[in-house]
């Protein structure tokens, strides 16, 4: 029997234990891709810079449901993945891996607020602004981001430490 029978056959079981099992089997599958996915969210930032690892806990702080992963631009998973990628890593810009895509500098930072709560993700309506235009935004601010510096240190939790790739 071919799994698209055996899968309606179970959906219009009329066993209440079969269908139990169904719906059991299909919230396990459900999981096991949404796990797949928290490992698909990457975030690549660099970590000797104190505005950059404020951003970092600002998203942590931010973000809808705690499905990103974060890695410093100095970390060798960093060095390794985005070699095989074919990236030639720029301190000065930031990745993120999302779907296994990479995205930079302001197509990066709208991809990412899609992961942030309201009333972040509403400045993805820049997105529509020429990408040469908000990419220039984003260099100016990457050139002065040792200047913006925040004196405070963001220190993550225990289960947020757990996300940070090295």
């Amino acid at each position: 029997m071919d799994v698209i029978k055996w899968l309606i056959y179970f959906s219009t079981s009329e066993s209440q234990y079969v269908n139990n099992c169904f719906i059991g089997a299909f919230l396990l599958i459900l999981q096991l891709i949404m796990e797949q996915n928290r490992e698909n969210k990457i975030v690549f930032y660099d970590g000797d810079c104190g505005f950059c690892n404020y951003i970092v806990g600002f998203i942590l702080e931010n973000e809808k449901n705690e499905m990103l992963r974060f890695a410093p631009l100095q970390s060798g998973f960093a060095q390794t993945l985005l070699a095989e990628k074919e990236i030639k890593i720029n301190y000065s810009t930031f990745y993120y891996l999302k779907d296994n895509r990479i995205y930079s500098k302001s197509k990066g930072f709208f991809e990412l607020l899609k992961e942030l709560r309201f009333p972040y993700r509403v400045l993805r309506i820049f997105r529509f602004l020429p990408l040469f235009l908000t990419d220039a935004v984003y260099d100016f601010v990457a050139k002065r981001r040792r200047r913006l510096q925040n004196p405070k240190c963001y220190f993550p939790t225990p289960s947020q430490r757990k996300r940070f790739l090295s």
